[in-house]
């Protein structure tokens, strides 16, 4: 499975948003080279867990959208759950994929 494309990723979340969710002022430019990183990862993640293409649903259902951002917020705020080696989705946000999950497969 391929990750998903700039297009999509773009769509889907800005840098702005994942920033007011995570309390950072917008003047603010530490996190903007990291933030796009952290929503393809997120992208990524949802994709496997769910087994679905992002780029196949249309509309995105919110609930993905903001697992999305709630995702990249807790690895910011979390730096130790997001490591070269792997990223540690937040349990409290697994719910957030069931509309689009493929169960029993």
């Amino acid at each position: 499975m391929t990750g998903p494309t700039n297009e999509i990723q773009g769509e889907l979340v800005s840098i702005a948003e994942v920033k007011l969710a995570a309390r950072i002022d917008a003047d603010i430019d530490a996190y903007d080279a990291l933030i796009p990183t952290l929503i393809a990862s997120a992208c990524e993640v949802a994709e496997h867990q769910t087994e679905r293409k992002l780029a196949d649903l249309k509309p995105l259902p919110q609930s993905v959208r903001l697992w999305i951002i709630a995702q990249c917020v807790h690895w910011i705020q979390n730096p130790e759950a997001a490591t070269i080696r792997q990223l540690c989705p937040s349990p409290f946000l697994a719910g957030l994929l069931d509309p689009i999950k493929t169960w029993g497969s």
